[in-house]
């Protein structure tokens, strides 16, 4: 699927980009939704959108308005598997709440320092336990590639 994604931020676009995902359904891991930062909270929109959303495509949703971390938001989640994506940035942090099968990290952070990097396999170990995992460093720059060589030394994956 290509970033056209991006233009539907008002979660209205849900039966053609269900039609364009399934269509590569063999191919795809996770589908990510980075909601806009003036995107306040609405639970019935996403309850919406993700009953459109079929379960044999796991969804991710990385919201940046702070109204999203709610109870009731994680309940939504839950009840379609959908995953709340953690999300580390320098100037905040999404909650950490596993609302799907699956985990689905994004590390955006310039540096990390090797206590940083330990907590973060732990975490990954934790997830891992109950269900996949996919973790993506910020990818400008060589850092990333370095950051999650050493995260996968660290958890004994090639």
């Amino acid at each position: 699927m290509d970033r056209e994604v991006l233009v539907y931020v008002d979660l209205q676009g849900a039966p053609h980009l269900v039609g364009r995902a399934c269509a590569k359904v063999h191919r795809l891991g996770p589908v990510l939704f980075q909601l806009p930062k003036t995107f306040a909270v609405d639970a019935g929109v996403l309850d919406d959108f993700l009953r459109q959303w079929p379960r044999e495509l796991r969804v991710s949703f990385e919201f940046r308005h702070p109204s999203w971390f709610t109870e009731d938001v994680y309940s939504v989640l839950r009840r379609h598997g959908a995953a709340l994506c953690l999300a580390e940035r320098e100037e905040e942090t999404t909650p950490e709440v596993v609302t799907a099968g699956f985990a689905y990290l994004r590390l955006r952070k310039s540096t990390y320092g090797a206590p940083e990097l330990r907590r973060l396999a732990e975490r990954i170990e934790r997830y891992a336990a109950s269900g996949d995992v996919f973790s993506f460093f910020r990818r400008h720059g060589p850092a990333g590639p370095i950051y999650a060589q050493k995260i996968a030394r660290k958890l004994r994956v090639t």
